[in-house]
């Protein structure tokens, strides 16, 4: 799964990577730690390329009439799993500048960020529900089989999309596992990966020191806890 993401850059900068207009505010980004629930930078394939804020995890109530966050979706299933294939016109860009793992040692757990090696910006695949009573849309992300760099800190990693696969997941409306699977999906893309302060297990502040690469080895960050 992912559960906690970033995206270290301004609006403007934004704009000039992916050529779409803005609907931010000049302050609404950098969001150094997007946990479920909080709002993130989105590209939806319902309108022109425009980069919107939408929040993380659908939020409707589910077939039993419970409310539920889903914040994940396995990509090998969306095409048959409630509520997933519901949405699997509703497509999404998630634009991130790195995600984060948790490294479970015991019962301990290592959050560990995961950047590309050129510190590039990349998206993540999702799928959007709307709500036209409140006008506002959530989204989630879709996850697979980690590759074999990613699998030494956890089984599943987001679904990461080469540049120009980020348009045809908008806008190529075949079957969405199709698609994923026969994809370039950037799991050969060198990553750098790196732990972090452990403050972020329980912090939701929008802090960029929470995402320093920490001065201690994984075992000694263990002796923190």
């Amino acid at each position: 799964m992912c559960g906690r993401f970033s995206l270290d850059r301004k609006p403007e900068a934004l704009k000039a990577r992916f050529k779409a207009k803005l609907n931010l505010d000049e302050n609404d980004t950098p969001l150094y730690n997007i946990a479920p629930s909080l709002k993130a930078a989105c590209i939806t394939n319902k309108t022109e390329p425009q980069i919107s804020l939408m929040d993380w995890g659908l939020g409707s109530k589910g077939m039993d009439g419970k409310s539920r966050t889903l914040i994940n979706a396995r990509s090998e299933s969306i095409n048959e799993k409630w509520p997933f294939k519901q949405l699997l016109k509703n497509r999404c860009l998630v634009i991130a500048s790195g995600y984060i793992e948790w490294k479970t040692i015991g019962k301990m757990k290592i959050p560990h960020l995961h950047v590309l090696e050129d510190g590039d910006l990349f998206v993540m695949a999702g799928l959007f529900e709307e709500n036209p009573d409140t006008d506002s849309q959530r989204f989630t992300l879709l996850t697979m089989d980690a590759n074999a760099q990613t699998s030494v800190i956890h089984d599943r990693m987001p679904v990461i999309l080469n540049k120009e696969e980020e348009l045809l997941w908008l806008n190529d409306m075949d079957s969405s596992s199709d698609f994923l699977k026969n994809s370039k999906i950037l799991n050969s893309k060198p990553l750098k990966i790196y732990p972090i302060s452990p403050r972020i297990n329980g912090s939701f502040k929008n802090d960029p020191a929470l995402l320093e690469r920490t001065a201690y080895t994984v075992v000694e960050q263990l002796q923190i806890f």
